[in-house]
């Protein structure tokens, strides 16, 4: 019923004028954080508790559209959030990337309309570090903490390739590395051991003449290799 209420004051809120309209916007408000508070308290389950929280939030969502009310959207995503974190945990969801995929891909949307629009473009970390990090680290720490599924291993490679090609050849700094580090932790955690308990194996003489042909060989070209690693390092830090 409350959040009937709600819906309807939205509905007819176009059709106010000031001040009848915050007259009926704040009770509406106190409404809808009434019902969510004692259908959370009151031991519902967690489904009825995400249903209610995503009501308000879709009402908070339309109710956004219109002038001076636009920041009812970041409330209208942050009850969606919360709704999908309950409704997670009500399932008991155990998966990190469940319950930060949704946020990082929202973060990634806001960072790249802001990056569209605004004049100058914000720098890369600030448009679409936060949004890549909450994407890729809870997966990457879940591999090396060595209680991932199988799955998360080629999902977290397949993803940092994606990201690092996608900031090399957009110029996004922020994309290469978190990309390129979440490649490289990945691929060191899942195929270093192995590689390790392989040489072992091999004869006491082959690690040693390994090491030392490719000193000779980075000796030998240690102009061109150093050349190299200065024009990788301008190319990026002149990234945005």
């Amino acid at each position: 019923m409350p959040v009937a209420l709600v819906a309807g004051v939205a509905a007819v809120a176009p059709r106010l004028r000031r001040p009848l309209l915050e007259s009926a916007e704040i009770p509406a408000a106190l409404w809808a954080a009434v019902a969510v508070t004692v259908t959370a308290v009151a031991g519902t389950r967690g489904e009825l508790v995400a249903l209610a929280l995503a009501l308000v939030g879709v009402i908070a969502l339309a109710s956004a559209v219109r002038p001076r009310r636009r920041w009812l959207a970041g409330v209208g995503a942050a009850l969606m959030l919360v709704a999908l974190w309950t409704v997670l945990g009500a399932w008991r969801v155990t998966a990190p990337e469940a319950y930060t995929v949704a946020p990082a891909t929202a973060a990634l949307v806001v960072g790249w309309e802001w990056s569209r629009k605004a004049v100058p473009p914000p720098s890369s970390w600030a448009a679409y570090g936060g949004g890549l990090a909450l994407l890729l680290l809870p997966t990457v720490w879940m591999v090396f903490d060595g209680s991932g599924a199988l799955w998360r291993v080629p999902a977290v490679l397949a993803a940092g390739l994606a990201v690092a090609v996608w900031g090399s050849r957009a110029r996004l700094q922020a994309a290469l590395v978190l990309g390129a580090t979440a490649l490289l932790a990945t691929s060191l955690r899942a195929f270093g051991p192995p590689l390790w308990d392989l040489t072992v194996l091999l004869p006491n003489w082959m690690p040693f003449a390994v090491v030392g042909a490719a000193l000779l060989v980075v000796g030998a070209r240690y102009e061109a290799s150093l050349a190299r690693v200065r024009r990788w390092g301008a190319l990026v830090s002149g990234m945005r």
